[in-house]
This record gives structure tokens, sequence and C-alpha cells, in this order.
């Protein structure tokens, strides 16, 4: 907690806005790259060992993903790595952030095909389903208007009326048919 931090290059300064006056101990940088105590307690018990392991010669420190804050307060998605020289740890980060941020874009993206497929193939369904009962139910219908017709003559004509009937028993089991098949 107390070492301290000898160097930072360019690109990490640029990458987090923090200069070595603004964070010269690793507690300090650490404080500041991780504000959330909860967080910071959560990386730290993660780094802790593996750090321990690199100094003592075993191991190197990850990878692992961590989210650092910057100076400005955005959170930037990186891999952590380290590499122990002697006493010293020579620490990388890369910045994930813009891959992680594409690959939950694309994610969403397919999440959104998929559901419009389900959709189409939906709508398809119905359109189907429509198609495939029009027909039974508009025969049920004809043939229920030429029955009505039928009976307000004077002379109903039971012959033509059994047909009718029937026809429209064929057309009903037609209709049941295609409702059961879906």
């Amino acid at each position: 907690p107390r070492a301290t931090l000898s160097f930072s290059n360019h690109a990490l300064t640029e990458l987090l806005g923090y200069a070595l006056s603004d964070v010269p101990t690793v507690s300090d940088w650490v404080r500041a790259c991780f504000p959330s105590e909860e967080y910071r307690l959560r990386i730290m018990a993660q780094v802790e060992n593996q750090v321990q392991q690199a100094l003592a010669g075993q191991s190197d420190v990850g990878p692992f993903e961590a989210k650092v804050t910057a100076k400005d307060g955005s959170v930037l998605d990186v891999v952590l790595k380290a590499v122990a020289v002697g006493n010293q740890l020579v620490i990388a980060l890369e910045d994930q952030t813009e891959r992680n941020r594409t690959e939950r874009l694309l994610a969403e993206q397919r999440e959104q095909l998929a559901r419009v497929g389900r959709v189409s193939a939906l709508g398809q369904l119905a359109a189907s389903l429509a198609h495939e009962l029009d027909q039974p139910l508009g025969a049920i219908l004809n043939n229920a208007e030429a029955a009505d017709l039928l009976l307000a003559g004077e002379q109903p004509q039971a012959d033509e009326l059994r047909a009718i009937v029937r026809d429209s028993i064929e057309y009903d089991r037609r209709a049941v048919d295609v409702l059961d098949r879906i």
C-alpha cells in the first residue's frame, strides 16, 4: 500500500488523466481508479495474492478485467496485467471499452434481429391462418345466406336445405382441421 509509482507512460496519463503527481502511491492510484470501496475491496482481494506471487517470482499478475474510473469521471473497461521485475511491478492496462461497447451493440442488434425474425414468423403464421380459414368460413356464410333465402320462400326445398347443411358441416370441419393442425 505504501509503494510509490515511479513511472507512468504518456498513454496511461492520456487514457486516465492522472499524472504521477495526482497519484504518487499505489494506494492513491487504487483509490482514484476504484472510488467505490466495495468494488475496490473486491478488485484488491483478486489482485493481492497474485501480486505477492509475482514479487516472489512465482507467476505474473492477471490478466483480469476491471472497470477503472478516469480523472474526468468516465469509467473504462480495462484488462490489467503485471510482471515482476526484481522488486518492482510493471503494470499494463489495455483499454477494452470500445471493444466491449461494440460487442454489447452487436449482441443487442442480434437480439433485435432475432425478435424481428420471430415477429415476421408470427405474421406469416397469422396470414397463413387467415388464408386457410377464410375459404371455409366464407363458404359457411354463403351457405347460411342461401339457406335463409330458401327458407324465406313460400315452399322451402328440404333437399336443397339438407345439401346446404351438409356442405356447411363439411366446411366447418375443414376450419376445425386447420385449427387442429396449427
